[in-house]
């Protein structure tokens, strides 16, 4: 519990209780529940979301910090301002991946200053008789698969783009390569993870202990029980 506290910085609020604290504080006792099971691989689905921007700032740094640690980390999010404590970012549009890579090329790949204009780039509609033909880069695709169609999201054309680039065979085709024939080596520093040495008996105790404290606490729940 103590490592887990430490991880996301809320050692000195270890006394609270959890409707006292911050939506900030509360983002980052979600993850430390999560991490008491020393997972290696996690998933985020919007963890900043709600923050001002100084805590989401020091909430993106706190998850980078446990990427260091060897842990891999999945960050759901719309919210770009700090994205470059990520190793690498994935923007997809209707389910294909119009993106996969660093976050600082990819401001590069969509010729944008800024992340904000990446969502615009992948929004915008085709439409050549409407006025709204596709940009020199996207041109070829439209012409070869959707001409026909008309009316299209630039996303999709973004998508075809992609999959066509060197940012494609860099990031995921060489990585995939590499993983099918086994050369492929996890992040400097990562450790494998350490398997339990409490036995069967006392893993249930604990739970079993867990769960009982959790609906005596709760007395709204216990009441209804």
């Amino acid at each position: 519990i103590q490592d887990a506290l430490r991880s996301v910085d809320m050692l000195e609020h270890a006394d609270k209780p959890v409707r006292v604290l911050s939506g900030g504080q509360h983002k980052r006792v979600s993850i430390a529940v999560e991490l008491l099971a020393r997972p290696t691989l996690f998933f985020l689905d919007e963890p900043t979301s709600g923050l001002d921007p100084g805590l989401e700032k020091k909430m993106m740094y706190d998850l980078n910090r446990l990427a260091d640690e060897g842990r891999t980390g999945v960050l759901v999010t719309h919210a770009t301002a700090n994205i470059e404590q990520c190793d690498h970012v994935a923007f997809l549009s209707y389910g294909r991946l119009a993106y996969y890579g660093p976050p600082n090329e990819a401001l590069n790949f969509f010729n944008v200053r800024d992340f904000s204009d990446i969502y615009l780039k992948l929004s915008q509609d085709v439409d050549p008789a409407k006025g709204k033909p596709p940009s020199p880069e996207l041109q070829p695709y439209y012409s070869k698969t959707h001409a026909d169609k008309g009316k299209i999201s630039s996303g999709l054309l973004w998508a075809d783009h992609y999959s066509q680039s060197p940012f494609n065979k860099k990031y995921v085709l060489d990585r995939q390569s590499q993983l099918k024939t086994g050369g492929y080596v996890g992040a400097a520093g990562s450790t494998p993870p350490r398997k339990s040495k409490d036995s069967f008996i006392r893993q249930t105790f604990i739970l079993a202990r867990r769960q009982f404290d959790l609906i005596r606490l709760d007395w709204r729940t216990l009441f209804i029980l």
